[in-house]
């Protein structure tokens, strides 16, 4: 199963806004809106500086019960993106770390050992 790319924090505050509203005035359409979010990769900072996750909480204690139960999945699936990618961030962390002690025969070449290159002085076959 592919993960899909994050949605941009402008084009989540524009779904979260137009699920808000459609859940207001048409309720199965917010449902439909608050469906496609759930499908959103989204980051915990993406969700701070956006406020969208205070809005979709807000959704899930709504009246009408499908509007409620979509903004909870919403709640749910946004809550493992958020899990993945601090997962992500952490193992990129710890690599960057274990890496950062290579020596120089291994640094850029992806912890490939290079070879020594040695002049001829250096490698025994001495001046005439």
């Amino acid at each position: 199963m592919s993960v899909p790319l994050p949605i941009t924090a402008i084009d989540l505050v524009k779904a979260v806004d137009a699920a808000v509203k459609a859940a207001d005035d048409e309720p199965a359409r917010g449902v439909d809106a608050l469906n496609h979010l759930a499908k959103q990769t989204v980051t915990a900072n993406m969700l701070v500086a956006t406020g969208a996750g205070k809005k979709i909480k807000k959704l899930a204690k709504s009246e009408d019960a499908a509007v409620a139960a979509a903004a909870k999945k919403v709640v749910d699936a946004w809550k493992e993106s958020v899990k993945r990618d601090q997962a992500a961030e952490q193992a990129a962390a710890d690599l960057r770390r274990t890496t950062s002690g290579a020596d120089a025969t291994t640094s850029g070449a992806g912890g490939v050992a290079l070879p020594s290159l040695r002049t001829d002085s250096a490698s025994g076959a001495g001046d005439p």
